[in-house]
């Protein structure tokens, strides 16, 4: 009986294999009958007090603050952009580059926050330690921000030229229509898939490198996006869907995201390889298939470090199909 009381003791007793009564016989039974009754009794006291994983989070106004701006994934794309003009044919000015990187960046802080205005709601049910449930932050106040920030970035990349902003526009766009409408569907693939080709043309139009070849980086971008996207959400996955949020990474589960993001990063560098391969860039492409082996073998015990792998292995697709274009 002590087995049975420590198996039902358990968060998830029935995990892991079938059981059937018959199996425990008629004391066995009438057991797990009395021990289910006291833990249905007592967890429905527990029900008043919200969940940990709900109370987890930044404990300080500063980290609220800091987590609002989702540094990392602005990081590599800001990386990427990096990457890819720098190894152009014939790279801009300093000065250029420069601005063209800090405008890319405010714009990204824009995303970011009206990515957590968006989800204001959401986060107050699965996240209430972020900024906007704890009010630190008013929605006015967020919308504020965001407009500001915007116009800050159009202003940054002004001295660029026209081409530079309409296509920042495109890009910065692609990331709110992501949060306001496609972010819960199964289309949300299509802002990253438009996105991060489009920044890939704007550093070659930077550069003053740009071909009609250039165009193939939406080919790689499909699956390359694809991989981006549940990279980046599969660790939500299963708190949106106990929310019932309905989304790519929520309908395919953990696992399966995991596997499709996976796939997508293999099959983009294979894209990339025949578009931009040449002898000289084609030993490059085995960088990203490396960081793919390494973020499988992360996936399980360092959810962190497979984050890191993943988009690692997709800045270096980037920066080989780069090179690939500019030899």
């Amino acid at each position: 009986m002590q087995i049975i009381a420590h198996w039902l003791a358990s968060p998830r007793p029935f995990a892991g294999r079938r059981y059937e009564l018959w199996e425990l016989g008629e004391p066995g039974r009438e057991a797990i009958i009395q021990l289910m009754r006291h833990r249905i009794a007592a967890t429905s006291f527990q029900k008043v007090s919200a969940p940990k994983r709900l109370t987890a989070g930044p404990a300080s106004r500063l980290g609220a603050y800091v987590e609002m701006l989702h540094l990392p994934p602005i990081l590599v794309v800001v990386g990427a952009a990096t990457v890819i003009t720098a190894t152009a044919s014939y790279p801009p000015q300093m000065s250029d580059l420069a601005m063209f990187i800090a405008a890319l960046f405010v714009s990204q802080l824009a995303i970011s926050v009206h990515n957590d205005y968006c989800d204001r709601e959401l986060d107050a049910q699965v996240k209430p330690w972020r900024a906007l449930p704890r009010g630190l932050v008013s929605p006015a106040q967020a919308v504020g921000l965001v407009v500001l920030l915007l116009m800050s970035a159009v202003a940054i990349a002004a001295p660029l030229g026209l081409a530079i902003v309409l296509l920042g526009v495109v890009g910065t766009g692609c990331g709110l229509v992501y949060n306001a409408t496609l972010k819960r569907s199964l289309f949300v693939w299509v802002p990253f898939w438009i996105a991060l080709p489009t920044l890939a043309v704007a550093c070659f139009v930077l550069a003053d490198s740009f071909s009609a070849r250039v165009l193939f980086a939406y080919v790689v971008g499909l699956p390359l996006a694809v991989s981006a996207y549940l990279t980046d959400t599969v660790g939500d996955a299963a708190l949106d869907s106990d929310a019932g949020v309905r989304s790519l990474a929520t309908a395919l589960g953990e696992q399966r995201s995991r596997l499709a993001a996976w796939a997508s990063l293999a099959a983009a560098v294979a894209v990339g390889a025949m578009a931009f391969g040449d002898e000289g860039s084609l030993p490059l492409f085995a960088a990203p298939l490396v960081l793919l082996v390494m973020a499988v073998t992360a996936s399980r015990r360092a959810p962190r470090l497979h984050w890191l792998f993943m988009m690692s292995g997709i800045v270096s697709v980037a920066g080989a199909c780069a090179i690939g274009q500019s030899n």
